[in-house]
């Protein structure tokens, strides 16, 4: 009878009993491990806030040390905005002073230079000159620059000079005519020895003249003369008391004929 007691299993009922048991078990063990989760959740936001404070007061008493007190924070000063440069202001340029004339100085002689004078004093001007065979005639170029030097070719011509303001002068203007352009005359004649048996050259004035010599001597100062040498040294004979005379003739722009006479001596 209790061996078959022994072999008995569990009935329905406390199969049930023990089911509905472990099922009230497992609700309160979850209510209580959500419960616990919250509780952690709770305890980390707690601590991230609370290390966020700390990172605030961190930050802010680094600002303290870096612009100083009362500066924690305010952000670094900028410096004011410059305005923008304005160019000089440049004076009206005046308007430009008109010539009021040129003239022309300066002898009109082969060999010398004219020169071109502008009003008003002190202008700039670009110069042109130009001649003719006539005051009245048609002229033509022959040069530029404030002065001309007047050459063979010139002779017998008439110029005028033609003035064009530059820079702050403006007009042209025109001198009157000059002329005509003559040769230029011989002066004078020297010779460098009277004394017999020496050579004896002729020096002409203006020296850079452009002549022709004839040389002739005379036992007597009213001649006959006898034509020597055409060179400007002549030899003079071994002997005192000869008459010797140089003939010095202009050629080219040169013009006139000058002399010289006298007697060998023996010192």
């Amino acid at each position: 009878m209790k061996k078959d007691k022994m072999k008995k299993g569990f009935t329905l009922i406390e199969i049930m009993v023990s089911i509905a048991i472990i099922v009230i078990l497992s609700s309160v063990l979850a209510i209580s491990f959500s419960t616990y989760i919250n509780r952690a959740k709770s305890a980390s936001d707690i601590v991230s806030a609370q290390q966020d404070k700390y990172d605030v007061a961190a930050a802010s008493v680094k600002n303290l040390k870096s612009y100083g007190p009362g500066t924690a924070t305010q952000p670094p000063t900028q410096p004011p905005t410059q305005p923008p440069t304005q160019p000089p202001t440049q004076p009206p340029t005046p308007p430009p002073t008109a010539l009021s004339g040129v003239s022309i100085s300066g002898a009109t002689q082969f060999g010398n230079t004219l020169s071109a004078t502008v009003a008003p004093s002190g202008a700039t001007a670009n110069y042109a000159w130009s001649s003719s065979a006539s005051a009245g005639g048609t002229y033509t170029g022959v040069g530029s620059g404030s002065t001309y030097t007047l050459g063979l070719a010139d002779i017998g011509k008439f110029f005028i000079v033609t003035a064009t303001g530059t820079g702050s002068y403006t007009g042209t203007v025109t001198s009157g005519s000059v002329g005509a352009v003559t040769t230029c005359p011989l002066t004078d004649v020297i010779v460098s020895s009277t004394k017999k048996n020496t050579d004896s050259k002729a020096t002409v004035s203006p020296a850079v003249a452009t002549v022709t010599y004839q040389w002739k001597s005379a036992t007597s100062a009213s001649g006959p003369w006898t034509n020597l040498d055409t060179d400007d040294t002549c030899k003079l004979v071994n002997s005192s008391g000869v008459c010797y005379q140089v003939d010095v003739t202009g050629t080219g722009g040169y013009s006139g004929t000058v002399s010289k006479s006298f007697t060998t001596a023996n010192n």
